[in-house]
C-alpha cells in the first residue's frame, strides 16, 4: 500500500510496469484498459468495462450485432 500512497502524492519515480500491472491485476484492469478510453457516462464505462472482459471471439460477434443495428439506426 505504500506504493499506492506515493502514486497517489505523484512520487512515481520508482514505479515499474510490473508494479502497476499488479496494481491493475488487483483492481481487475489490465494495463492497456488505463489508456483505452477517456472517461465515459457511467453506463458507458460499465458497458465498456464488461465488452472488454469479454473473449476475442465473443466481443467480434457482438461487434458485428452492434454495428449492424448503428447502421440500421442511420439508415
Amino acid at each position: 500500500m505504500d506504493l499506492v500512497a506515493r502514486l497517489e502524492r505523484g512520487e512515481r519515480e520508482d514505479v515499474s510496469i510490473s508494479k502497476l500491472e499488479s496494481i491493475l491485476h488487483a483492481l481487475d484492469l489490465e494495463l492497456g484498459d488505463v489508456f483505452k478510453h477517456s472517461k465515459l457516462d457511467k453506463k458507458s464505462d460499465e458497458f465498456v468495462r464488461k465488452f472488454l472482459k469479454l473473449d476475442a471471439e465473443t466481443r467480434e460477434k457482438y461487434t458485428d450485432i452492434f454495428l449492424s443495428i448503428i447502421d440500421l439506426k442511420n439508415e
